[in-house]
């Protein structure tokens, strides 16, 4: 691939990623529908728990957290599981 070329399509790539995050942006700032994968912070305002109540969680092994570049994430459809497996008793 010629060099041209390469900055063609990494050009290419920015302007998705920027109407992306710009369609992102513009829905409900407080939804979390459009996203799979939530921070720490967003994770526990989903669950309506802390971020500390969400750590023990992760420690007890009630979930299950991917790690980038030092920060967590949890996929927002495991969360939904785990409430939807939550019995009240």
């Amino acid at each position: 691939m010629a060099k041209s070329e390469r900055s063609e399509c990494c050009e290419r790539l920015v302007s998705v990623f920027r109407v992306e995050i710009a369609t992102v942006s513009e829905s409900n700032v407080g939804s979390h529908d459009q996203l799979v994968w939530l921070s720490t912070k967003e994770a526990a305002k989903y669950l309506r728990k802390t971020v500390n109540a969400l750590h023990i969680m992760v420690i007890r092994g009630h979930l299950r957290p991917r790690k980038f570049r030092n920060r967590l994430f949890f996929r927002r459809i495991e969360l939904e599981r785990l409430i939807e497996s939550s019995v009240y008793e």
